[in-house]
């Protein structure tokens, strides 16, 4: 729930105008409270806001209904923005859906290594790239393993007929390469499966 809070929050803030009207939405609305202050004195014209009875039962809740119903107007255009911009923010959504992205974990290595983030980005990378690497270095038997860690594993799929969900008409689907990763035993006993 707090990433989710997180994202849609940073919807709002990165988005420029939608930053604008929600601070003016809070600050337009906070000061309601300061209208009584607001004093006129031109000769003989004396206008004192709170002296009118805007802030008197009942017209209080009239007054404030009807100023933050007008404001309203300004979470509409955020709202809206925030909905044109569903489809750029796609990606955090994504990764709220699949787990962790890849920025969340070179900041968690940082935070726990107590080191730099472009440090920990580096050391990051380093071991992707080796873990790539060695997959694509992989033996002939396909596979690459990493001690207790775990080990990858580059399958075959040949050739076979299938069916096109559309049309219900057969198709033939080419042969592909598959990777699979098989956890070890560290993860294991780490998950508790051992």
């Amino acid at each position: 729930m707090k990433r989710l809070l997180s994202i849609e929050l940073q919807k709002i803030w990165k988005n420029k105008a939608s930053k604008v009207l929600t601070i003016s939405y809070f600050v337009l609305l906070s000061f309601i409270a300061l209208i009584a202050s607001i004093e006129f004195n031109i000769g003989s014209f004396k206008l004192h806001i709170a002296e009118q009875g805007i802030f008197n039962f009942p017209y209080i809740w009239h007054f404030n209904t009807y100023i933050a119903a007008v404001l309203k107007f300004f979470l509409a255009i955020v709202i809206v923005s925030m909905m044109a911009n569903e489809y750029s923010y796609g990606t955090l959504k994504q990764n709220l859906i699949d787990g962790m992205s890849k920025q969340e974990f070179i900041d968690r290595v940082a935070s726990k290594g107590n080191i730099s983030k472009s440090d920990a980005k580096r050391a990051v990378e380093l071991v992707l790239g080796e873990i790539a690497g060695g997959i694509k270095n992989a033996k002939k038997d396909g596979k690459y393993t990493i001690g207790t860690l775990g080990t990858f594993v580059i399958g075959k799929r040949s050739a076979r007929m299938g069916r096109n969900p559309r049309t219900g008409e057969a198709i033939k689907i080419r042969a592909s390469k598959t990777l699979r990763f098989k956890a070890g035993s560290s993860l294991k006993k780490a998950a508790g499966i051992e």
